[in-house]
């Protein structure tokens, strides 16, 4: 009986120290599964044993940063990265579902051919034939390359019309116009080099990158049936080539004043800008003499060498005429590119151009080719080994059939609730700030009327557009883009031509804010604030793991 008593006695305890508990609880604090997962998290990844008054990055980070490790096909890890990869699993899951069955979605269709055809890549011969047709690679021929058949502009061209990397000496493209977003206009801007970096170009054969860099280029060549020494010497004049390009192009820092990257011309001024001028470092630096305001019937006449006109006509998919303004970045690099061109030897221009070609098409190709790339990679961004064959497939797909991928997976994996709470989440955030700029008193009256003015109309593009559900407009969209399930290496050229070709026919389109296919590829885990449009951009990709939970609290 005491026993009894005493059990009782315990039990009572227990239940009114536990009831006392709950009353003493701050209602503030969130105690449920979700909640208590997060603090667990939270615990993992910071590091109590410093003070984050000392070291705030080694508090918040540093647990997280010593049980976390690089992946061996990848040069660094983030959090990021890793919802990055659980969404890519999931697309990778959808895909090879689509696969199975056979869906009769034509955009459906596309993407899951191109994702097979990549599995399946073939060899070197593809890429062979692609070549002959620029007269073939002179490092392959030796004595046997056509000097006089070969002329750069002719072949620019048909890098264009094939749907070939096009962009490696010169970048024409149509985008919004900086100055009045509600355009699209022509820019003309500095070539995209081989190497990523153009200040790494700049540090020679000395820096590491530069060496694996020409090694690649060497290496590419003799596997293609160039002989060792050839390769060498030739490729050697192909690397001062592309380092002279990279020493007339702006660096990084230079291009980010944006108010001076911006040079309206016309096609006639850009053939007058190029005689006999030459360029010093110093003037390269001064930003007053690098950028100027010009007509568009200017740019004819500051780069005789080039008939623009010609050039732009065949790239665009809507002919110009010579009064029509484009934007040219970077004028002084035109002048340049204008001088260089006709000096530079026709058999070491080919040479760049084809091994361009080589390298933007080497993930296309075989085992040994892949092998090769592998060990350019860890060279030059520490990657150990090569990523695995279906996550460069995922990569590919996404880049070509994005939209068409994330109706598959706002289909199968988000809930539509979070794109309203998310919505109500940011307003708020927005009403707060609006608070915070009424309070401060620094900002001249002018200033803090365009600020608020830009707060109030800013736009908000959350999850996915409403259209992203319609498969008739996705199907719509790609229509032009045709995919062979036998044929990766065409697929990658008619995807290339077929984006080049979208892109170009909205040359001169007044461009519409609520366009949903500027926001309707939503498998990035990323958000961003897109300045052209006053747009904050918070994709579906993004709202999952640590950056959003519907069961957390919203504080």
């Amino acid at each position: 009986m005491l026993a009894i008593s005493a059990v009782f006695l315990v039990f009572t305890v227990i239940i009114f120290t536990a009831a006392d508990f709950a009353n003493k609880v701050d209602p503030n604090i969130c105690l449920t599964p979700d909640c208590i997962k997060e603090a667990a998290r939270i615990l993992r990844t910071i590091d109590e044993s410093v003070s984050p008054c000392d070291d705030f990055y080694q508090f918040s980070c540093g647990k997280w940063i010593e049980s976390t490790l690089i992946p061996e096909h990848k040069s660094s890890q983030s959090t990021f990265d890793e919802l990055q990869d659980e969404l890519n699993r999931k697309l990778r899951v959808l895909i090879e579902e689509s696969s199975q069955n056979s869906e009769k979605r034509s955009f459906v269709n596309k993407l899951k051919d191109l994702y097979i055809t990549y599995i399946e890549a073939k060899g070197d011969q593809p890429l062979l034939d692609l070549l002959d047709r620029f007269g073939g690679w002179p490092v392959l021929k030796s004595s046997h390359w056509n000097e006089s058949q070969f002329n750069w502009f002719e072949s620019y061209i048909k890098l264009r019309q094939i749907g070939v990397v096009d962009n490696m000496l010169i970048t024409i493209f149509v985008d919004i116009d900086d100055k009045n977003n509600s355009r699209r206009v022509l820019y003309l801007d500095q070539p995209s080099l081989g190497l990523f970096d153009r200040d790494l170009l700049l540090k020679g054969m000395n820096d590491t990158s530069v060496s694996a860099y020409f090694d690649l280029m060497v290496k590419s060549a003799v596997l293609l049936g160039a002989q060792k020494d050839t390769a060498h010497r030739q490729m050697t004049e192909v690397l001062e080539f592309e380092t002279l390009l990279a020493n007339y192009s702006l660096a990084k820092e230079e291009r980010r004043n944006m108010s001076l990257l911006y040079n309206k011309m016309t096609t006639e001024e850009l053939d007058q800008i190029a005689p006999n001028y030459s360029l010093a470092k110093e003037e390269r630096r001064n930003m007053s003499l690098l950028y100027n305001k010009m007509t568009t019937e200017e740019l004819d006449q500051i780069a005789p060498n080039t008939d623009w006109m010609s050039l732009i006509n065949n790239f665009t998919t809507k002919p110009i005429a010579k009064h029509e303004e484009v934007v040219v970045i970077d004028t002084k690099f035109i002048k340049s590119l204008d001088l260089i061109l006709p000096q530079t030897k026709k058999r070491t221009l080919a040479n760049y151009m084809m091994w361009r070609i080589v390298f933007s098409k080497i993930s296309a190709l075989g085992a040994k080719w892949r092998n090769l790339e592998t060990e350019y990679e860890a060279k030059v961004m520490g990657k150990q080994r090569q990523e695995p064959r279906w996550e460069q497939c995922v990569s590919i797909v996404q880049s070509v059939v994005g939209i068409g991928l994330s109706n598959l997976y706002i289909n199968r994996y988000f809930n539509n609730d979070n794109k309203q709470m998310t919505l109500d989440i940011v307003k708020n955030i927005k009403t707060e700030f609006e608070g915070i700029l009424h309070e401060i008193d620094w900002m001249e009256k002018n200033t803090l009327t365009h600020a608020l003015d830009k707060l109030q109309n800013m736009e908000l593009k959350v999850g996915f557009p409403s259209e992203l559900m319609d498969e008739k407009k996705i199907n719509n969209y790609y229509i032009d883009l045709h995919i062979n399930r036998d044929d990766y290496f065409q697929n990658r050229i008619k995807a290339y031509k077929w984006l080049s070709d979208y892109q170009f026919s909205q040359l001169r389109e007044i461009n519409n804010k609520n366009d949903w296919r500027k926001y309707a590829e939503v498998t990035e885990v990323n958000a961003y604030y897109f300045p052209q449009e006053n747009a904050m951009v918070i994709p579906a990709g993004i709202l999952q793991g640590i950056f959003y939970n519907k069961n957390r609290p919203k504080y």
